[in-house]
């Protein structure tokens, strides 16, 4: 019987240690956190390689303009405000395919196309839908050559636009002929790449899946800011490219460096910078939830939740309402819920606030919760769950030593 009172009482005496560390341990981890203050811009970046004079004739028996054969780059970017993005590759035209391309005839047209998207249609006014992502600044160069994006007073960009066509159709070079009238006469910094669908099927992916394309030809102006079906003239297009080309963008500086390597082998450098800062829009005012009455010298828990437009991480600060000090927590995730813990000493009536702040330092308004406090002192509820737990377990394993 003495050995077992003895392992009874070291038993207790182990259990109330560890519930003591464990309660202690138990509090506010609530600290005050620097904010970063970075916006990126998000796009696109596609470099179509095509060539001049293209191997592939129209209906009417004359070779493209532009004839795109494969893109050297197809990838996502991300460029924080005033960073330059830089990349460099190799483009080899027998693994893409194609022999025969010669120096004199192969080009690089370098788009970059705005995370954002709009829903356009291939056939204006309401048919055949699509994510229109628009083009914020193109450039193109030859073996040899440097191509830079234009801007000016008055003109924003360089204006891309990609001709869906095929040989067989018989209104397609019209259409050709007139983007090619527009190149020519140099009076907007302006390219086209011509998408011929029967002959390749990456351009034939492009036109039909990307843009959901309802007829040739389709000139799709800088990613579908304006789509023109069916043969038009050179006023018509030059209209839409004049129109282009001072619509506001986002500012970047685009460069496209191009290396001849030999046996069909360009070395294509390029050179992004982000030069103006992202809009960016605050958190929306967070929700609290939790209990409105309780008692002094009690820890009470808080759950706050808000979403950030921009879908930016945020931090939450909290004014308690007792004159303690404003604390920040963060980072979350937008939509992820923060537990906040707090324990009021005095009876009275608090305002509980609580603000959203995104990590490019805007800041919702305050949310509110309004609680009272009485002097009734009791055990803490938390303390009283936790006892609970270890008496219950205590119990048991008593039990088990007595049996």
């Amino acid at each position: 019987m003495k050995k077992k009172g003895k392992l009874i009482i070291f038993t207790l005496v182990t259990i109330i240690l560890l519930f003591i560390t464990s309660f202690n341990a138990m509090g506010n981890n609530i600290e005050q956190t620097e904010y970063m203050n970075e916006q990126s811009y998000g796009g696109q970046l596609r470099v179509y390689i095509v060539e001049p004079t293209s191997r592939w004739d129209n209906y009417d028996k004359d070779p493209y303009h532009f004839g795109f054969l494969d893109f050297a780059i197809d990838e996502t970017l991300s460029i924080n405000y005033l960073e330059t993005y830089t990349t460099q590759v190799v483009w080899d035209a027998s693994e893409a395919g194609y022999s025969n391309v010669k120096e004199n005839n192969i080009m690089a047209i370098a788009a970059v196309f705005n995370h954002d998207s709009i829903e356009k249609y291939a056939y204006p006014p309401s048919k055949n839908p699509f994510d229109a992502h628009y083009v914020d600044a193109a450039a193109a160069a030859k073996p040899g050559e440097t191509g830079e994006n234009f801007r000016n007073e008055t003109i924003t960009h360089t204006v891309f636009c990609e001709e869906a066509t095929a040989t067989w159709c018989q209104y397609c070079p019209a259409a050709a002929n007139g983007l090619y009238d527009v190149y020519d006469s140099e009076e907007y910094p302006f390219y086209f790449a011509a998408m011929v669908a029967d002959k390749n099927d990456i351009a034939s992916d492009r036109v039909l899946e990307d843009y959901n394309l309802y007829g040739y030809p389709t000139c799709f102006f800088d990613g579908g800011y304006s789509v023109v079906v069916g043969a038009s003239s050179e006023s018509t297009y030059k209209s839409k490219v004049r129109v282009r080309s001072a619509k506001d963008v986002h500012e970047l500086d685009l460069s496209i460096t191009v290396e001849w390597l030999g046996d069909g082998d360009l070395q294509i450098g390029i050179s992004i910078t982000n030069n103006e800062q992202m809009p960016n829009s605050p958190p929306d005012i967070p929700t609290i939830t939790g209990p409105l009455n309780g008692k002094i010298n009690t820890e009470y828990t808080y759950r706050v939740v808000t979403n950030d437009p921009d879908g930016d991480d945020v931090y939450y600060c909290i004014d308690w309402g007792d004159g303690t000090d404003e604390v920040c927590i963060g980072p979350y995730t937008s939509d992820e819920e923060a537990i906040i813990t707090h324990t009021w000493t005095e009876k009275n009536t608090y305002t509980l606030r609580v603000k959203a702040k995104d990590a490019n330092d805007a800041e919702s308004d305050w949310a509110t919760l309004q609680l009272s406090m009485s002097k009734l002192k009791g055990m803490s509820h938390i303390f009283s769950s936790k006892l609970f737990d270890y008496l219950t377990s205590l119990r048991y394993i008593l039990r088990n030593i007595i049996l």
